[in-house]
């Protein structure tokens, strides 16, 4: 029984401390709200105007590289296959100039 004592005059200490603290710093309840409420109020709208559009900015321009990786990975293998036809070209072209010599 005595813990619960013990506590609750604790409890009632802190709540006083909290008070006193307030009061030098001169925490005004309904002022103190009224910015709680402003700060929410200025928040949702930089969400909703500023941070939305910005990812969906950086999420356009992940796509778009995705996008010109995946070209430059087939414009790659182009190249490879061109240079492979281009080589069996000039090898052919080789061999018929050794047998017309």
């Amino acid at each position: 029984m005595n813990q619960f004592i013990l506590l609750a005059n604790v409890g009632s200490d802190l709540a006083r401390t909290a008070h006193d603290t307030a009061e030098k710093f001169g925490l005004d309840a309904p002022h103190f709200f009224a910015q709680v409420i402003s700060f929410l109020i200025v928040a949702a709208l930089l969400y909703r105007f500023a941070y939305q559009p910005i990812l969906t900015v950086l999420e356009e321009r992940r796509q778009r590289i995705a996008e010109g990786l995946e070209n430059a990975e087939k414009i790659k293998a182009e190249l490879a296959k061109t240079e492979s036809s281009r080589q069996a070209i000039f090898d052919q072209a080789n061999d018929q100039a050794n047998k017309l010599n």
